[in-house]
């Protein structure tokens, strides 16, 4: 059983919204499911979904009556797909994901995922919320390369799922961004909400907007490249959908690679070489952003642990043609 306490800021609010916020990967109908079936207590006593809490009282949510049942094994094929582990115990995996690899299973693609891999490497993992996204505690695009945190358990899932609510899981992302970042270093603090022209992407949009959630990104310029590219840093504040992508696309600087929210070879100096400019705008294919770091607090032994892994090759790669090539330029 996990055990909740009601803070002043949720008094008034009803039980199944309160626990639907505090379990982000339950659906508020699993929830009014299982306070209809008991394994809710509001103060040690059943009560209704609709009951209204009150600051300081006590809710207790069976979460792990699931963990044993692994029926999900029987609706997702385990596949031999190759990943690497950057570190493990007996209560998470902390995964370096390649790009082009999909987290979990969609439409059109059930079979060939990170959580298929996962299911033919391990026996264990958290089932909390949707049954195709074992182990999962959060995700990255399939194009967007980097650390990634996987939980064995619902206690270690529900831990951690917390802390990246509050804040408390810190992500460093590194990437190219054609152009350069004036401020060279700085913050970028909008909404994010879905597009209305097209419902694939997202859009930033104005802090005073009611539609939306808050998005905070902040940037710092690593190294430049003859005005073309620029190596940025970014950190998460937030975890909104492809929220460095969106962020620096509405900067002007969209990440190199990146056909949905790209401007391609906009900023590229329009005095380079033809060849060259086509060999650069066409030299990565995905989105060249890359997870880098990840820093959080181990859900039993409470100790703070960062891992980092170096850039892909793909990056590397092209980071090597800007960097050790003369620019050639046209007369």
């Amino acid at each position: 059983m996990q055990t909740l306490i009601v803070t002043c800021s949720d008094s008034g609010v009803r039980l199944d919204v309160f626990l639907a916020k505090s379990f982000s990967h339950y659906s508020r109908v699993y929830i009014q499911n299982l306070i209809e079936n008991g394994k809710v207590l509001l103060n040690n006593n059943c009560v209704k979904a609709s009951r209204k809490l009150l600051e300081e009282d006590v809710v207790q949510i069976d979460i792990t009556q699931h963990e044993s049942h692994n029926s999900y094994t029987t609706e997702l094929k385990a596949v031999d797909i190759d990943f690497n582990v950057v570190y493990e115990d007996q209560y998470l995996i902390v995964i370096n994901k390649p790009a082009n690899l999909t987290v979990h299973p969609g439409a059109g693609n059930k079979d060939n995922t990170l959580v298929n891999a996962l299911l033919y490497r391990y026996s264990k993992l958290s089932n909390l919320g949707d049954p195709h996204r074992v182990g999962i505690v959060h995700r990255l695009d399939k194009d967007t390369s980097g650390l990634m945190l996987v939980a064995k358990d619902n206690t270690t899932h529900y831990s951690l799922s917390k802390q990246i609510e509050e804040r408390l899981v810190h992500r460093k992302y590194k990437a190219l961004v054609w152009g350069e970042f004036k401020p060279s270093s700085g913050k970028f603090e909008t909404k994010i909400a879905r597009s209305m022209r097209d419902r694939l992407k997202m859009q930033a949009i104005a802090m005073d907007e009611s539609k939306g959630k808050i998005a905070i990104t902040h940037y710092r310029t690593l190294e430049l490249f003859y005005g073309i590219a620029s190596l940025v840093e970014f950190t998460l504040d937030t975890g909104r959908t492809h929220q460095i992508r969106v962020h620096a696309s509405h900067a002007g600087h969209s990440i190199v690679g990146d056909m949905t929210y790209g401007a391609l070879g906009r900023n590229i100096p329009k005095n380079i070489s033809l060849p060259y400019k086509q060999f650069i705008m066409h030299a990565m294919k995905r989105q060249a952003l890359h997870a880098y770091c990840i820093s959080f607090s181990h859900p039993i032994s409470k100790k703070r642990i960062t891992f980092e892994v170096d850039l892909p090759n793909d990056m590397n790669n092209f980071i090597a043609s800007l960097r050790n090539q003369q620019i050639p330029y046209s007369n």
